[in-house]
């Protein structure tokens, strides 16, 4: 009888903390429309090595599941891609492939297709079409990211993200996709110069950084959007231009990028 009620009460926390600790944002950032951000710190992140000890393995799985199964963050699909590779249970596989069609995770349905046909050779052919499928979807997003590069590099951000929306109801595990809809969502807070959203800004490029650290231009509009939001906020803007000088830049906006931070070191404080 304790034991049920212990487990009970587990699940219960657990699904006040998932429940509690969800961000909403709007496609301009504000915190009422249905964006969901995801917070690194969130329990089912660290929720089988934190009470493994507390229930068995098969237990905390089991609740896992129940608690994720409407929650397609990559990081819960990493989780079960895990305890496939340490079980060897099929029965993953499948779940990832059913919840990574659902998010429109393309290209990671291509991968589990690939296993599945590996493993089910007389039914190799359905996979095969499958991916037949996918790729031509992957064909179209690809056409529609290139149109929206076009249009960002013409600042023309309206109609850039117009195509990357396109893009992303199609496939979201492109992080090609991902990071250059951050980044214009970002310049066009910066255009706007709207004070009451610049925080809105940071959010965008810090999201397009967690999708791809090896490029500055992000860290280099961030640094932009915290000098208009406080531009006595001197140690982490220099350390945004820094960080941007340190990363892939083309040589147009590494000049940018110095100049404007020679600038703003000589500005008086």
């Amino acid at each position: 009888m304790q034991m049920r009620f212990f487990s009970l009460m587990v699940v219960i926390f657990f699904i006040f903390v998932s429940c509690s600790s969800k961000k909403i944002y709007t496609k301009g950032g504000t915190q009422k429309g249905s964006k969901k951000v995801v917070d690194k710190s969130d329990s089912l992140k660290t929720f089988y090595t934190g009470y493994n000890e507390l229930l068995s393995k098969d237990k905390a799985i089991k609740i896992f599941m129940e608690l994720t199964n409407n929650n397609l963050e990559p990081m819960n699909l990493d989780f079960l891609e895990n305890q496939y590779k340490l079980t060897n249970n099929t029965d993953y596989l499948f779940i990832l492939k059913n919840r990574s069609e659902k998010g429109k995770y393309l290209n990671r349905v291509m991968k589990y297709n690939l296993i599945l046909k590996n493993i089910y050779s007389e039914n190799g052919y359905l996979y095969e079409q499958k991916n037949l499928e996918i790729k031509k979807l992957l064909k179209k997003s690809d056409s529609l990211y290139f149109e929206a590069l076009n249009f960002y590099k013409k600042d023309q951000l309206k109609d850039c993200r117009n195509r990357l929306r396109k893009a992303i109801d199609i496939v979201t595990d492109d992080k090609r996709i991902t990071y250059l809809n951050f980044l214009a969502a970002g310049k066009q807070v910066i255009s706007s110069k709207n004070s009451s959203i610049l925080q809105n800004g940071v959010y965008y490029f810090d999201q397009a950084i967690e999708e791809d650290d090896s490029r500055g231009e992000a860290y280099y509009y961030k640094a932009i959007v915290l000098f208009m939001y406080n531009k006595l906020d001197y140690e982490n803007i220099v350390e945004n231009f820094d960080k941007a000088l340190e990363r892939k830049l083309d040589d147009k906006l590494r000049a940018e990028v110095e100049s404007n931070r020679e600038k703003y070191l000589s500005m008086e404080r």
